[in-house]
């Protein structure tokens, strides 16, 4: 298993009425591992007040900028909430602005390879 690092929620957006937008950042502010293209992070979720889960959420970045991906200060994810879901998207849809977490750091199943012209990855 991946070893973890604990964030706090800097940053809340809500995108519309199903998906918000968390910022992620080191309770410290120290850059966080590089990622690429396509990589997600695990998230520790509370499902109940016994129950610990985790989900997977995409790694996104409307606005690229130097360093941006190789020594990021934050990590963004989107989150739609699924009321008929196990509990993780109403659990990330109740935090707040300097709520801790614990994630995994990023991980890419799929790498883009020999990409040399800019890339636009849209998630469903």
């Amino acid at each position: 298993m991946s070893s973890s690092i604990e964030v706090r929620v800097a940053e809340v957006e809500a995108l519309n009425p199903l998906i918000r937008r968390l910022r992620l950042q080191t309770p410290t502010g120290q850059a966080l591992p590089a990622f690429n293209a396509g990589a997600h992070v695990r998230v520790q979720v509370s499902l109940s007040a016994e129950q610990q889960d985790w989900r997977h959420y995409s790694l996104i970045n409307p606005l690229p900028e130097t360093g941006a991906t190789s020594a990021p200060t934050h990590y963004d994810i989107a989150v739609r909430r699924e009321d008929e879901g196990r509990g993780g998207s109403r659990f990330m849809h109740g935090l707040q602005v300097g709520d801790r977490l614990v994630i995994e750091p990023p991980k890419n199943d799929f790498p883009l390879h020999g990409a040399h012209a800019p890339v636009l990855l849209v998630a469903g």
